[in-house]
């Protein structure tokens, strides 16, 4: 079947489930409601639509801990043992799957860290093929995951002082670099990856969302310091607190995670029946965005080149998805980010560019540079700190139409 075909079939499926949606929300209900609306959130991942993801998602985990499974059991309820796994199982499922979309959309988390009492089980159900160890590490990465969105994303968060925002980064990094440390060797990230040979067994996909995982929350953490414009808008004239070290090393930072997440790319399948959006779109289109930023402002930099040349390695991928889909799904924008660094490489390397001396210069831009969409990217307008926790939401139809939507 082509792209299109499973598409269709797929889609008169969904229809048929979003037509009882009322029925699971406001009427008595089991557990078939909630993994109903788990099912449906999944499948609304793969239609690019952050808002409608974000809306079925939070209905599963609200329905689910409307019926108290966020608690654990109370005897009086006579669970039997299997039951119980089953429960918490599945609402350690929906946690997971809520925390990244909450973090990835910048919308708030339904879910409250500190209600929860429902044991992480080490066990899984009788019959099931689940990978209990790699699930048990995706939960504590979501619960990292979490804090990263109330801590530094929220408008709390950018409400604090500028050393309390520096600590901040310092202890979510610490905290993720142990994550990552207590990790199988097969499972664990390295710092710096020139390829990965991606088990073609049970594991293939815990490795992949394990690295995914690792990077993105990298980037997450550090492009507080790697945006010009999020940094001159919350530091001001405090600038001179965050040292030059910081800067570079949150931009090399973020910059190395991009590159690890493009090599990723390059040996992951992709054909008609698999969906590309989930989760390796929204990957593979922050690591683009987030190397081509980094080239703008070091466009003199020995990496410099090797960089372009990921980004179109990076292009690359996303023109494959368009190649599989029949240009159904078409990104422009990816060809020309690459484009453009190219051509600031280039005039970088015809001009004499001065070393970088302080920390403000690691936040400006290429000044020279063609940027698709230089509003965003312009360090000077009036940046909206309520608008940076939903900065990344981007709309399918919006990129392919060369326009971002917030």
């Amino acid at each position: 079947m082509s792209f299109t075909d499973i598409k269709t079939e797929a889609w008169s499926y969904f229809q048929s489930a979003t037509s009882v949606l009322i029925e699971l929300l406001f009427t008595p209900t089991g557990l078939l409601a909630v993994r109903a609306l788990v099912a449906m959130t999944f499948f609304s991942e793969g239609l690019g639509n952050p808002a409608l993801e974000y809306m079925f998602c939070t209905s599963a985990a609200r329905v689910a801990q409307a019926k108290g499974l966020h608690r654990r059991p109370a005897k009086a309820w006579n669970l039997a043992a299997h039951d119980e796994l089953h429960y918490s199982w599945l609402v350690w499922a929906i946690y997971c799957c809520e925390k990244h979309i909450a973090h990835r959309s910048g919308r708030p988390s339904a879910i409250d860290d500190d209600e929860i009492s429902c044991q992480i089980p080490s066990e899984s159900c009788p019959g099931s093929t689940l990978d209990v160890e790699a699930f048990m590490y995706l939960i504590q990465h979501s619960q990292i995951s979490s804090q990263v969105s109330k801590r530094l994303m929220s408008v709390k968060a950018f409400q604090q002082p500028p050393n309390t925002l520096l600590e901040t980064v310092a202890q979510l990094d610490h905290q993720l670099r142990e994550w990552r440390d207590s990790l199988p060797a097969k499972l664990r990230p390295d710092d710096r990856l020139r390829s990965l040979q991606v088990p073609g067994d049970a594991r293939y996909f815990p490795t992949i969302l394990m690295h995914y995982a690792y990077y993105g929350s990298l980037m997450a953490i550090h492009t507080i310091f790697a945006y010009p414009w999020v940094y001159s808008t919350i530091f001001g004239n405090d600038r001179g607190i965050v040292t030059q070290d910081q800067v570079i090393f949150s931009s090399n930072t973020v910059a190395e995670a991009a590159r690890n997440i493009i090599i990723i790319a390059r040996g992951l399948e992709i054909n008609g029946a698999s969906n590309p959006m989930v989760p390796t779109f929204y990957y593979q289109m922050i690591r683009l965005i987030n190397l081509f930023i980094h080239i703008l402002k070091f466009p003199s930099l020995p990496s410099a080149r090797s960089d372009v040349a990921l980004l179109d390695v990076a292009a690359g991928y996303f023109g494959h998805i368009e190649f599989i889909t029949a240009e159904e799904l078409s990104f422009p924008f990816a060809r020309d980010v690459a484009s453009v660094a190219r051509q600031t490489v280039n005039k970088a390397s015809k001009t004499d560019v001065p070393a970088i001396t302080s920390a403000e210069d690691g936040f400006s831009l290429a000044t020279d540079a063609d940027i698709p969409f230089s509003h965003i990217f312009s360090a000077s307008q009036d940046f909206n700190l309520d608008d940076w926790s939903v900065f990344s939401v981007f709309s399918g139809d919006a990129l392919m139409n060369r326009e971002i939507g917030f």
